[in-house]
């Protein structure tokens, strides 16, 4: 994974609920999200992204982690808790891992499988994926120790 610039910010609402619209700059394909603060993207070795956005809302933060192929979302998974803040800060990159923290000194980590998987899969406290019950699961998030490092 690599840190990119391809989406840029074309419209952005955060009342009466955040909205983000998202253009690809190498095309006009875009692609819509209920987030207002695109935060980071990264991009595969197959050339999906991995985007990251926030609701931009303090007491009540919510972080969302999309797996994008052109302007199709293949995955996406939201972090976060009534009453809850968060703040997104990277600690590492792998070449299909991303080591993260959201709220306190709990480090996660998202992972890019290569084949889906369509079995439902436990994820951790405070985490849901969006989407069909039974519809391909490419992201994986775990919660690891801030000392363990793996190969990322």
């Amino acid at each position: 994974m690599r840190r990119v610039a391809t989406f840029g910010v074309t419209s952005c609402q955060r009342e009466p609920e955040p909205r983000i619209t998202l253009v690809r700059k190498d095309s006009d394909e875009t692609v819509n999200f209920d987030a207002a603060t695109l935060i980071a993207q990264y991009q595969l070795p197959s050339g999906d992204i991995v985007l990251i956005l926030d609701e931009d809302c303090p007491y009540e933060e919510q972080l969302h982690l999309a797996l994008v192929r052109g302007s199709d979302v293949l995955d996406h998974i939201v972090i976060g808790a009534p009453y809850a803040t968060g703040d997104y800060r990277e600690v590492a990159l792998g070449e299909k891992e991303l080591r993260f923290r959201f709220s306190g000194d709990t480090e996660l980590l998202l992972a890019v499988r290569d084949k889906a998987s369509h079995l439902p899969e436990r994820l951790p406290a405070g985490a849901r994926r969006l989407g069909r019950w039974f519809s391909a699961h490419h992201l994986s998030l775990q919660q690891s120790a801030p000392n363990e490092h793996q190969t990322a």
